[in-house]
C-alpha cells in the first residue's frame, strides 16, 4: 500500500498521519497522556492504559480484582474494633 507521510527525522514512511505523528514522539520524546492516580507521562494511550490498571490496583488494594475469581469472592475486611 501506499506510504505518503514520510518522519522528517528517520525517513520511515506511513499509510496516515495519525499514525506518523505518533510515531515522530520516539524521536521527539513527547508523553502527552498522565496518569491521573501517579502523574506518570507516557507516549502512547495504550501505554497509559496498562500502567492505570496497575496503578490503579497499587492506589486501591481494596478494589475488587475480578479477573481473580478467589480475590472477587473473599469478604471485605472487618472495620478496626473499638
Amino acid at each position: 500500500g501506499e506510504k505518503p507521510y514520510i518522519c522528517e527525522i528517520c525517513g520511515k514512511s506511513f499509510t496516515s498521519r495519525p499514525n506518523m505523528k505518533r510515531h515522530r514522539r520516539t524521536h521527539t520524546g513527547e508523553k502527552p497522556y498522565p496518569c491521573d492516580v501517579c502523574g506518570q507521562r507516557f507516549r502512547f494511550s495504550n501505554m497509559l492504559k496498562a500502567h492505570k490498571e496497575k496503578c490503579f490496583r497499587v492506589s486501591n488494594p481494596l478494589a475488587l480484582d475480578t479477573a481473580n475469581p478467589q480475590h472477587a469472592a473473599s469478604p471485605a475486611p472487618l472495620p478496626p474494633g473499638p
